[in-house]
This record gives C-alpha cells, structure tokens and sequence, in this order.
C-alpha cells in the first residue's frame, strides 16, 4: 500500500495510473485513511503495513508539538526500506524573496489578506497562511537542517535532498509543477 499524505488535494489531478497505486490519507472524509495529522492520536494503520509514503505541502500545516510524533508515526507504519518522499516549502527561498524585496504573484499566490502588501507582508502570508478551506495554516517553517532534525528525532537516518521531479521511481509524476523552484524536496528510508 502506498499513501499520499494530505491526498484529497489535487489528488485527482493525477493520471488514472497514479491515481490506482495511491490511497490517499487526509483529514477530509473522503479520504481512504481519515487521519487529522494534528489530532495527536496513532494512525489506525499497523506497524511496517505501508509500502510508501508521498507527503507534499502537508507537513508545514502541522503544529510544532504534534510533528515529532506524525513522523514517528509515518516510520511505525512504514515497512522496512519503505520511503518517504517530503516536499515543504523552503523558508529560505522566502527569506530570499523577502530581502530583494519582491512583492505579489510567485511570491505568494495572493495578494496578503491581513498583512500589508509589502515584502514583509507577503512573506508573513506565506509564512502564515489560514486556508480555513483545507484546514488549518501554515503551524511550521522548514529549511534543511530543521527538516533533518525532525527526520532524525523519528528514526529516519537515510536522508537524500533531491528535487521536483528528482525522485525514486515510485514517486515519479507526483510533484506539482506550481511548487518547483521554491520547496524542499528529500526522501527518506526506513
């Protein structure tokens, strides 16, 4: 079995071939696993019963307190040599932005609803996003070294920084295009 954490967005955007390899994992009702990844609670899912794992722009939605145990969670489940692919935006593209001062569209996607539209604003919209249509907003920023940290506080050891597209076959056609050039893309083994 292989999960697409966060999958009930854009998961039909997929191919058909996709699409039937996949089971998606959400806190959506529609989801094949219902799971609230900041509920604090184990997955209903047994120890090393996932193939693999796809999580892109999920885990930055996740609060601080509850990221260690999702990620010992995902390990749990995950069976030996299984993989984890993780793609998060990268603060340091938007730190980048930030300072040469760039303002609106490729910055953040909308112009900031409760912040100024200035360089800052725009990079505190990024930051903190409130999408109350998918749920909560951005609770986490990562950048490398944070994302190491939390990987290796949940066992995960074998960390490879790849980028959009740049991934192990089972993984190939998942990344959105609309997230290239400004996230972090790596992949983790059990």
């Amino acid at each position: 079995m292989n999960i697409n954490i966060g999958g009930c967005k854009g998961f039909k955007k997929f191919s058909e071939e996709i699409q039937k390899l996949w089971h998606t994992m959400d806190a959506h009702p529609n989801a094949d696993v219902v799971y609230n990844l900041n509920s604090g609670k184990r997955i209903a899912l047994p120890d090393n019963s996932v193939n693999n794992y796809y999580c892109s722009h999920t885990l930055e939605h996740v609060t601080p307190k509850n990221l260690p145990m999702v990620l010992k969670e995902l390990h749990r489940t995950l069976k030996s040599k299984g993989k984890l692919r993780i793609v998060v935006p990268d603060i340091k593209d938007g730190i980048r932005r930030y300072l040469a001062n760039e303002k609106g569209v490729g910055f953040h996607p909308h112009k900031p609803a409760d912040y100024p539209p200035t360089s800052l604003g725009y990079l505190m919209a990024w930051i903190n996003t409130h999408n109350t249509k998918h749920g909560n907003g951005h609770e986490m920023a990562f950048d490398i070294e944070t994302l190491k940290y939390y990987l290796c506080q949940a066992k995960f050891n074998k960390m490879k920084i790849l980028s959009y597209n740049k991934c192990s076959p089972i993984f190939s056609g998942k990344d959105f295009g609309k997230y290239a050039g400004w996230s972090i893309y790596v992949e983790v083994t059990k």
